[in-house]
């Protein structure tokens, strides 16, 4: 399914539920610290604080969008805190600001791997962090002239990581199901369109996770590659009908029994699809001085995915003998590296760009930056 990205600054401004759901969980955290000053202070000595929020940005959206969407954000902390006596009295300012998920990941990496950075030559890296929804990449200058020092040159994202995986993961396990009723691929994708829409759009929504789990721990068991077994009691004979129960019941089966299916190409051509997205704008840039790639989040936890990126990457130019630095899950959860980067921004080791990508202006065949816009009109005609 093609899913467009949200605009951020339209869906906080404009959609009431989105915007109270963000504001409720800002409340608690604000809560959570005066809650706090209250149970460590007497009120013969009252204290008060000062709060420093971090949002964590996918880079699928323009520096604008992100430069907004926290104006509205801080907007509605401050009416939050004045709204409150106790909490006025308690917070004495709340600081929010913006950082890349990409970025905070080489942060976490730095952090969280020292054996691994310790031996870290001077120069440009690749970070790419597959989360459920978004696949970002930083492009990082790393520099250890006088202290250890990470300035952020450049960074993109896409739509498409971890959950478009396992929707392929799902779509493979019914095509194996409904290949014995239909063997022509584009009427069973038909049948498959039609099982989603009417058994699964609107389920039960605790049936619907259970689901989702199962086709999570399948993909875990494909990852750890101990599916050998042949697929059992899960294939349909014509007329008969398929539903989400039948489905949840016939996936933990096979999971108990390690089933294999017969084809991964949907899985592949999902990845496929989405390493290539992602080399397409890392082109764009250019890639001829990085030096190692190194990949953290959920989704690059499968290692078929992993491979599959790092092929295409050494199709770029300067990439052809690229390798990637491997975290170790025994010490750091490579999905909540991003969190661990997060101490660093403090340090003043860390500099980085406007959070977000810089918004694009199409002039002719040419794709250029408002900046690189302006100049020409000005009558130079300049590229970068």
């Amino acid at each position: 399914s093609k899913v467009d990205a949200p605009v951020p600054v339209k869906t906080f401004q404009n959609n009431y539920f989105y915007r109270a759901s963000v504001n409720s969980f800002v409340y608690q955290i604000i809560e959570q610290v005066a809650d706090s000053i209250q149970n460590q202070f007497t009120s013969s000595s009252p204290q008060s604080a000062f709060i420093v929020l971090y949002a964590l940005v996918p880079n699928i959206y323009s520096q604008m969008e992100v430069s907004e969407y926290l104006n509205f954000l801080r907007a509605d902390v401050q009416s939050i805190i004045q709204s409150d006596d106790r909490l006025k009295s308690l917070i004495r300012g709340v600081s929010l600001t913006s950082v890349s998920e990409s970025d905070a990941s080489f942060l976490g990496f730095l952090s969280a791997c020292p054996a691994q950075t310790n031996s870290l030559e001077p120069g440009e890296y690749l970070i790419m962090d597959a989360g459920k929804g978004t696949l970002d990449f930083s492009v990082i200058d790393y520099n250890t002239k006088q202290y250890p020092s990470v300035r952020g040159i450049y960074r993109s994202g896409i739509v498409g990581a971890g959950n478009a995986i396992t929707y392929s993961f799902l779509l493979a396990v019914l095509s194996h199901i409904f290949a014995p009723i239909e063997s022509d691929q584009a009427k069973r994708d038909d049948l498959i369109d039609s099982f989603i829409k009417n058994n699964v759009h609107n389920a039960d929504e605790a049936e619907v996770y259970d689901m989702l789990d199962k086709i999570e721990q399948y993909k875990r068991k494909y990852n750890e590659g101990v599916l050998k077994n042949d697929w059992i009691g899960g294939t349909l004979q014509r007329n008969s009908k398929l539903e989400l129960i039948g489905l949840i019941n016939m996936l933990k089966h096979n999971l108990d029994n390690n089933s294999a299916l017969s084809d991964y190409s949907i899985v592949e051509a999902m990845m496929d699809k989405i390493a290539d997205s992602a080399v397409q704008k890392l082109a764009y840039r250019g890639t001829n001085n990085i030096k190692k790639v190194i990949f953290t989040g959920r989704g690059f936890r499968l290692k078929a995915f992993r491979d599959v990126m790092l092929a295409k990457l050494r199709t770029l130019g300067g990439c052809e003998n690229l390798t990637d630095i491997s975290i170790n899950e025994a010490t750091v959860s490579m999905k909540r590296i991003c969190l661990l980067g997060l101490p660093y921004l403090n340090s003043g080791s860390y500099d980085g760009l406007m959070v977000g990508e810089p918004d694009i202006l199409h002039h002719g065949d040419d794709i250029l930056t408002q900046h690189e816009f302006k100049v020409e009109r000005k009558g130079k005609a300049v590229k970068r």
